[in-house]
């Protein structure tokens, strides 16, 4: 229950900051906002891509192995 306060008092409180900006302000924060949650999804990416290739590298299996396993998974229309 105390962690739903808390989200609602920074609820609250972002609301209040918010209206208090004008138009030019917030445009400039949601364009903020939007490059920081680009970026976030691309560590996201990153690090999911790291991931996987550090499990092939431990699963043992040959270069020529691991090619024709993507090759089978890409779509047909990348071909």
């Amino acid at each position: 229950m105390s962690n739903q306060l808390a989200t609602l008092r920074h609820v609250r409180r972002l609301r209040a900051c918010l209206r208090s900006l004008s138009l030019e302000e917030l445009e400039v924060a949601l364009s903020n906002l939007q490059t920081v949650v680009q970026e976030h999804r691309t560590r996201e990416r990153e690090a999911a891509l790291a991931s996987i290739v550090e499990r092939i590298r431990c699963s043992g299996l040959s270069v020529d192995e691991i090619l024709t396993g993507l090759k089978a998974l890409a779509p047909r229309s990348a071909e």
